[in-house]
């Protein structure tokens, strides 16, 4: 019975490791992604942004906007709230 205790022990350690290991590599990737986002407003992605959007990007994330569900997404508008404000 011991014995099966402390593999069990060993086990949960080495995977409580690996899985930690994992997640951190995995954090460290996303946020090397996101933080490296210079060069977006060269690609052609930024044109079809704007093309979509209407108006160049000024703001750090878009406001507040909808599309009819089950429309094709070709323009957006502005929802009809007195402050765009989400939370």
């Amino acid at each position: 019975m011991r014995r099966l205790l402390s593999l069990l022990k060993k086990l949960l350690k080495i995977h409580l490791l690996e899985s930690l290991l994992i997640s951190l590599i995995i954090s460290w990737v996303i946020s090397v992604q996101i933080s490296d986002r210079t060069d977006f407003a060269n690609t052609e992605l930024h044109q079809d942004v704007m093309e979509r959007w209407g108006a160049p990007i000024s703001q750090a994330a878009p406001s507040v906007r909808y599309v009819q569900t089950g429309s094709v997404f070709t323009d957006l508008k502005k929802l009809p709230l007195s402050a765009q404000k989400v939370t």
